[in-house]
């Protein structure tokens, strides 16, 4: 069993509260996330790995998820509030507690601090335009194809 690091856990559970109300950027909760992830506390490790995937650290960013991933971090914030450790490999509702009972247990800390409810417009906005997203290969493929059509054109012309 790790030793419950109470520092760690305030910090990563007040930084993903910032984050998920939009008074931080991807950029410094990476920054936190990396940071607390130096902690002797197994379940802050393993809450700040999993936080890595969720955001894109190339670009700085307001947060953007699903409705899913938002129950998911609420969850995360309430279990940061406690002295659990992490008992489950499954990902599944309502990890990381360890059942139902657990989480309804622990739900209530949600209450005070006030988080808003996810809004899509908000909190699932894109944060690449949709030509990002093309894969590299592919685009090197159409600009080609763009290179030889405008070069075809001005030849004719």
């Amino acid at each position: 069993m790790s030793r419950v690091d109470g520092k760690a856990r305030a910090c990563l559970k007040d930084a993903l509260i910032k984050y998920m109300t939009l008074e931080m950027s991807s950029y410094t909760f990476d920054e936190i996330t990396t940071e607390v992830s130096n902690t002797s506390d197994d379940s802050v490790r393993r809450i700040s790995g999993i936080l890595y995937f969720l955001y894109d650290d190339t670009i700085d960013h307001a947060i953007s998820v699903s409705p899913n991933d938002w129950a998911t971090l609420r969850r995360l914030i309430a279990f940061l509030a406690t002295d659990l450790e992490i008992r489950t490999t499954e990902k599944r509702d309502p990890w990381p507690f360890a059942n139902a009972d657990e989480w309804n247990a622990h739900e209530c800390f949600l209450s005070e601090i006030g988080l808003p409810d996810y809004d899509p417009e908000v909190h699932g906005r894109q944060v690449h335009s949709w030509w990002s997203r093309i894969p590299i290969g592919v685009g090197l493929v159409l600009l080609f194809a763009i290179v030889v059509a405008v070069t075809v054109v001005l030849i004719q012309s």
